[in-house]
Parts: structure tokens; C-alpha cells; sequence
């Protein structure tokens, strides 16, 4: 489906002289479908050619001079291949100038905290009350210490809540093994939009490389992904907590 900002960015593009097939290539790495493409190119009411075929000439034996008419239409063609180069080069280097860098910047939200409830200590029988009552005053009484759980964490998937991210809804769902998140998946994320697409392409893989290293939802805050980087925290909490035995 077509959106303005598809029709802008073709209707900006083909205005500048970009070729019809680098506008297009570009499009269908930002996971645009070709279909959608053609529809938006459809919109502009002309269409856009594609680089001028090489025009020929048929070789007259009457005309003078055809070597060195020959040398000049070489030359206007490798001129026209260094235009076209040169084109491309500028464009490319404006989509980089328009691009924010993603960089990663230190967490300062307060890390999540996780409640324990201490073991309560079993009463006494009559037999372990009359051998304290028989024992030395300077023999205190000790009690065995309770054993830890073997594991904090279930192995399996674990689904989190979802979050809202401002532009969408965040989802994720973790592989859990041996008490370590070992997967992290997106099942919802902000797509609605060319630059929410944009945004989260860059920004899930180092929120997923961040939980994997942090073991936890303590992750860090993504620069230009921020909406996304909290809403991330959250359904990766609910996943942990309905992960835990």
C-alpha cells in the first residue's frame, strides 16, 4: 500500500534526474513491496524513463572525416558514463547526511528491581526444646540453612506483554536455557511508516545483542530509538517474570 511519504521521496527523486531503476532498488531495500513502487511511480502522471539508450548512426562511405566523428561520440558517451557515476555518488552521499546515526548511550533508568521473600524458619519440636534447655549457655542454637532453588528460570519460549512504543507496539518472545536468555525475538514492532521501518531495522538487532550481553531487561537506551528501547524493556521484563519457576 502506497503512503504520502512513498509518493514524496519518488515525486523528490525523479525531480532531481535520479533513474527510475536506482529509485526503485533503493525503495525495495527499505522493504517496499514492487508493486507499491509502480503504483507510487503511476501517481507522478508521466512516466519516468529509464537511462537513454546509445544512440546509433548508420555509417555513411559519403561523409568525411568518420574517425574522427567516431572519437568525438566516444567521448560524449564515456562523458555522459562519468555524469551518470557522478549522479549516483551524490545521491547516495545525501541519503547518508539525512540518516541519524544509531549509537548507543548509557542507561540512566533506575535497573529493575526483583522482590524476595525470606524463608521462614520452621518451629521447634519438644525434643530440639529440651536439648536447648540442657545445653550450654555458650553453645548458641543453629538451624541448617534452606537450599537454593536449582534454577531461577524455566527452560522454553516465554511470550512478553506487549508495549506501546508511541508509533506502535512492541512484542517480544525469549528462549530461555540453563537460566540464560540464549533467543530474542520481535513479534510486533512500529512498522506503519517508511521511517519507522527505518528506525527499528537498525535498532532491533542492537536491542536484541543488548539483552543477550546484559542477561537481563536492564538494557540500554537506543539514540534515535528511544520509543522502541523502553517499550522493548518492558515486554522483555514480562517475559522474564513469566519465565521464572
Amino acid at each position: 500500500m502506497i503512503t504520502p511519504e512513498l509518493i514524496s521521496y519518488v515525486r523528490s527523486r525523479a525531480a532531481k534526474g535520479t533513474p527510475r531503476d536506482v529509485i526503485t532498488n533503493t525503495l525495495l531495500e527499505r522493504g517496499w513491496q514492487k508493486e507499491d513502487v509502480a503504483e507510487a511511480f503511476g501517481t507522478l502522471g508521466a512516466k519516468i524513463s529509464q537511462a537513454a539508450p546509445r544512440p546509433t548512426k548508420r555509417p555513411s562511405n559519403h561523409e568525411p572525416h568518420n574517425g574522427r566523428k567516431l572519437a568525438l561520440s566516444l567521448g560524449l558517451i564515456a562523458t555522459s558514463g562519468l555524469y551518470t557515476a557522478w549522479a549516483l555518488a551524490m545521491h547516495e552521499i545525501d541519503q547518508q547526511k539525512k540518516q541519524a546515526p544509531i549509537v548507543l548511550t548509557p542507561d540512566t533508568v533506575t535497573p529493575i528491581k526483583t522482590s524476595t521473600t525470606p524463608v521462614e524458619q520452621a518451629p521447634p519440636t519438644p525434643a530440639q526444646t529440651t536439648s536447648s534447655a540442657n545445653a550450654p549457655a555458650s553453645q548458641p542454637t543453629t538451624t541448617p540453612a534452606p537450599k537454593p532453588p536449582t534454577s531461577v528460570y524455566a527452560d522454553g519460549v516465554f511470550t512478553g506483554n506487549p508495549a506501546d512504543a508511541y508509533y506502535g507496539t512492541v512484542q517480544i518472545k525469549i528462549a530461555m536455557h540453563s537460566d540464560k536468555i540464549t533467543d530474542v525475538a520481535f513479534l510486533q514492532y512500529p512498522n506503519s511508516h517508511g521511517t519507522s521501518i527505518e528506525i527499528n531495522s537498525q535498532a532491533m538487532p542492537l536491542l536484541k545483542q543488548e539483552a543477550l550481553s546484559a542477561q537481563s531487561a536492564n538494557v540500554r537506551i537506543i539514540s534515535g530509538a528511544t520509543d522502541t528501547s523502553i517499550a522493548f524493556r518492558e515486554s522483555l521484563a514480562s517475559a522474564l517474570a513469566n519465565a521464572k519457576n
